[in-house]
């Protein structure tokens, strides 16, 4: 006669057997996904610097992280606001609102057309134009386009100089309580929508 106990306890060996054969066979599938997309990504970035290369051009690095910070040190923060921090002046850069893809050369030329305003605001909060060189447009693109870091970015990321901009006038509020100023808008339903130390991030 069988031992109920035995077989119950072959019946648990089995079943842990199938179980870790499934998730075995699960993340090997993950696994092959995973590096199919990786080569697919390199393969493609390999196609578009040979395109570059043949056109003796440098496509940049673009860091999000350097970006994050440019964004501040340079003043964009003053007039844009990302993730429910920073000024209202110009049009919100929330990565979710946009596109999967982004041209970042048209983005430069949208840069380009507001640089009147943006030369004047940094005058006026640093009596000199902040430059731009080449990596600096592609990071703070990168962060533009970067769901994930923007997350991350909060008031406690603002400086001084971001703060002294946004007390000229040039933005929204610096999130501090010596003297800026909460800006606002009303949104289509007629609500009042703030970005500074009462806005409310986005969340995942």
């Amino acid at each position: 006669m069988r031992n109920p106990a035995a077989l119950s306890s072959l019946a648990i060996v089995f079943l842990l057997i199938s179980a870790i054969a499934i998730f075995n066979g699960a993340a090997a599938h993950t696994a092959t996904e995973n590096t199919t997309a990786t080569s697919n990504l390199d393969n493609h970035g390999k196609a578009i610097q040979s395109k570059f290369g043949a056109l003796k051009l440098k496509f940049p690095e673009m860091d999000p992280m350097k970006g994050k910070k440019l964004f501040v040190d340079k003043g964009c923060v003053a007039c844009h606001s990302v993730n429910g921090v920073g000024g209202e002046d110009a049009p919100a850069l929330d990565a979710r609102e946009m596109g999967a893809l982004m041209n970042p050369f048209e983005f430069a030329a949208k840069m380009w057309k507001g640089a009147q305003a943006m030369i004047a605001a940094q005058e006026g909060a640093f009596d000199k134009q902040l430059l731009f060189s080449g990596d600096d447009l592609a990071n703070i693109i990168a962060f533009v386009h970067s769901d994930s870091v923007q997350h991350g970015f909060t008031e406690a990321d603002l400086n001084d100089e971001a703060r002294k901009m946004m007390r000229h006038g040039h933005g929204g509020t610096d999130g501090g309580t010596d003297g800026g100023t909460h800006h606002s808008k009303e949104t289509d339903d007629g609500k009042s929508r703030g970005h500074g130390a009462n806005a409310k991030p986005h969340g995942h």
